[in-house]
């Protein structure tokens, strides 16, 4: 990977990509390949870099020898007479001895927050998850309880937020409370509507925090046009609160990205189904059924999906259902670079995908129903429309 490494830095010593840049000297090469392997960062040697070529760079960090001079002399010279006023500037400490100098010396270079050099990789990740995300303001909490299915959002929030601490610590949780609140959302949903519950999510979180709540809204909305029992509901509500868990391993800064991520940055996404697997299966009474949700609710039905690359019946109807309600949350969800899509469109799109064999028509004719819309009875229906509208066209 050294080699991959500087070729890397050469080919774009002075630009500041998105995503963190993690800069290191000699004495640290090793320890930054582990982290761009971990997290896939930017590597910039620092002898590479030309002066004040990080001086904009408001994602770093630091991985070099603090108490070497020259190592100090030309990180100042990279960044400028002054760091960005805007910065999340992470800097690798010394223990032992070598800490109080090496601490003082990264605040004196601007750093925003430390990580030791000792459990540096689990401290980092930390750091960089999602469960780091600030709580929501005062402001926002007041306006949302006033929202529709406002409470039970709340609630789930913030339950997401100690499922994501739990698994960012490698701490053991307990998973009583998520059947109650996964319970409570299957009522809020069912008296406010489907609209309106993911409209709150909307209006008030971002990002993995809204995705896994419009999931949630969205399983819930599908489990109460279905009929299911009140165990199947609970039970299928919970495996979409707890299916993107595994995200807490994937830096924040990946998962935020407003373009198309490369293939480092994918194959770090991809990863979160087997990391969330992991974590649950060894908390206390885990549910299996959950536990396959939370493993495979990327797969399709025909093979193309990860991490296993399941097929038809390999696939539980629980997943299944799950995996439709994943996609139409992922389309109507509103980001920063991408406004909401309609529940028509999203719909249209499910049904496309099921015409081409990776999802279940029937699932998707279901969640169309729960948000109002009448689609044909079975997939052939969907065909012979669409023949008639070409044979009239």
């Amino acid at each position: 990977m050294g080699d991959e490494m500087s070729a890397r830095d050469q080919a774009s010593t002075a630009l500041d990509p998105p995503g963190y840049v993690v800069v290191y000297d000699d004495s640290t090469r090793g320890e930054a390949e582990d982290l761009v392997r971990s997290f896939a960062l930017e590597p910039r040697h620092l002898a590479n870099l030309a002066a004040r070529s990080l001086a904009r760079t408001e994602q770093l960090i630091v991985d070099i020898d603090l108490l070497s001079l020259r190592s100090v002399q030309l990180f100042r010279l990279v960044i400028g007479k002054a760091p960005p006023a805007k910065r999340n500037w992470a800097f690798k400490i010394e223990g032992g001895a070598h800490r109080h100098a090496s601490s003082v010396q990264a605040d004196a270079l601007g750093a925003t927050w430390h990580f030791g050099a000792d459990g540096s990789l689990l401290s980092l990740r930390q750091m960089l998850s999602i469960a780091e995300q600030p709580p929501l303001s005062a402001a926002r909490t007041a306006s949302l309880e006033r929202s529709p299915g406002g409470a039970a959002i709340l609630a789930a929030g913030h339950e997401l937020a100690r499922l994501f601490g739990g698994l960012s610590a490698n701490q053991a949780i307990s998973l009583e409370a998520v059947a109650a609140v996964s319970a409570d959302i299957v009522k809020s949903v069912d008296l406010v509507g489907a609209d309106a519950w993911l409209s709150s999510v909307r209006t008030h979180h971002e990002g993995t925090f809204q995705h896994c709540l419009l999931v949630t809204g969205t399983v819930a909305s599908f489990v109460t046009q279905s009929a299911a029992s009140e165990a199947v509901a609970v039970r299928l509500t919970k495996a979409a609160l707890l299916h993107d868990i595994g995200k807490a391993a994937v830096p924040l800064h990946i998962l935020d990205k407003a373009g198309r991520l490369n293939e480092q940055e994918f194959s770090a996404i991809r990863l979160h189904p087997r990391e969330g697997f992991q974590y649950l299966s060894e908390q206390r009474r885990p549910d299996p059924q959950v536990l396959d949700a939370v493993l495979h609710h990327h797969e399709a039905l025909d093979g193309s999906g990860y991490p296993d690359g399941l097929r038809g019946d390999q696939i539980p109807v629980m997943t299944r259902i799950l995996t439709v309600c994943d996609i139409f949350a992922a389309l109507v969800e509103a980001r920063s670079y991408k406004p909401a899509m309609a529940p028509e469109r999203a719909i249209t799109i499910l049904t496309e995908m099921a015409l081409g064999g990776k999802v279940d028509y029937p699932i998707v004719r279901d969640l169309a129903r729960a948000f109002g819309m009448q689609p044909p009875e079975t997939i052939r229906e969907v065909l012979r429309n669409l023949a008639d509208g070409r044979a009239r066209a």
